[in-house]
């Protein structure tokens, strides 16, 4: 049986997350499949796109800033993002072994995350149930995902 799956190290675990830690089981979860996948893990922050303006530096921030943003975010990163409470979430994973990182979404919904699953070769996506319409396969989105990603609804 072959495995499509980038080598260790390459792969991730993406895990819905928000500020308010109401996502705390789905995030729970998502640590223990990266953990047992050998997997990056990447905190989605499900409530950082907002209709008020993206959430990282802009080219109207300063010369530059749109430019240094990276596309995984770490303590230090989130914290000067105003997410403190990301930035301990990620703590706690890195505490307990994970390779961990955050991302703050420009846009929001289910075809934003699976787009960003996609772009980093994600082997699961862990989301709470009220996503559950990306692990049933009943958006578009879901459906292109195909079977190299496995949604897990916890």
């Amino acid at each position: 049986m072959q495995d499509d799956r980038p080598p260790t190290g390459t792969h991730t675990v993406i895990g819905v997350t928000a500020d308010d830690d109401r996502f705390n089981t789905t995030r729970r979860a998502a640590m223990s499949l990266a953990k047992d996948e050998g997997a990056e893990l990447i905190l989605y922050d499900w409530d950082a796109a907002s209709k008020f303006g993206n959430p990282l530096p802009s080219v109207w921030s300063a010369e530059g800033t749109d430019e240094d943003v990276p596309d995984r975010l770490h303590e230090q990163e989130l914290e000067a993002a105003g997410r403190d409470a990301i930035a301990r979430q990620v703590g706690e994973a890195r505490a307990a072994g994970l390779d961990a990182s955050a991302w703050l979404p420009s846009e929001h919904g289910p075809k934003a995350l699976v787009q960003y699953a996609r772009d980093h070769n994600a082997v699961g996506v862990v989301v709470p149930d009220e996503l559950r319409d990306v692990a049933d396969g009943s958006t578009k989105e879901a459906q292109d995902v195909g079977a190299r990603l496995r949604v897990v609804v916890a």
